[in-house]
């Protein structure tokens, strides 16, 4: 019994693992592409940058899977939007006292301040033809 819960736990750990995604093992699953690239263009990607131009597959080397992606029709045609996020925590100072009145009975009270966690946009990259055509990075 004790060896399935290692197993189980082993597993839960190869999962977790191959579920991280770096610059450098995106850059690895498509290795020969990259090396396509001028050296310039491969050492942006490196630092995670984009540039407008950029194809898709070069923005998610540097950026990784988008956490959103938009379709946009306007008269010229159809662009594609890109956002990425982060996750800002929340800080709040609370305090409260509970109790029960018999064995039905609950009386609870609570006083919390401050900012609940939330999730802003860290970089919105635009899609037309299947080019970078304008990004923005958030400055926080």
């Amino acid at each position: 019994m004790r060896f399935r819960g290692w197993l189980a736990l082993l597993g839960a750990a190869a999962i977790a693992v191959s579920a991280c995604s770096t610059t450098d093992s995106r850059i690895r699953r498509q290795q020969t592409l990259f090396e396509g690239y001028p050296p310039e263009v491969q050492q942006n990607i490196r630092n995670g940058g984009i540039e407008i131009g950029y194809g898709p597959e070069m923005v998610r080397m540097a950026l990784g899977e988008p956490d959103r992606k938009i379709q946009v029709q306007s008269g010229d045609g159809a662009s594609e939007i890109w956002t990425y996020r982060k996750s800002v925590p929340g800080f709040s100072v609370g305090m409260g006292s509970g109790g029960t009145i018999g064995s039905r009975v609950g009386v609870g009270t609570r006083v919390t301040m401050g900012e609940p966690p939330r999730s802003e946009d860290r970089v919105v990259v635009e899609f037309w033809e299947g080019r970078v055509s304008r990004f923005e990075l958030a400055t926080k």
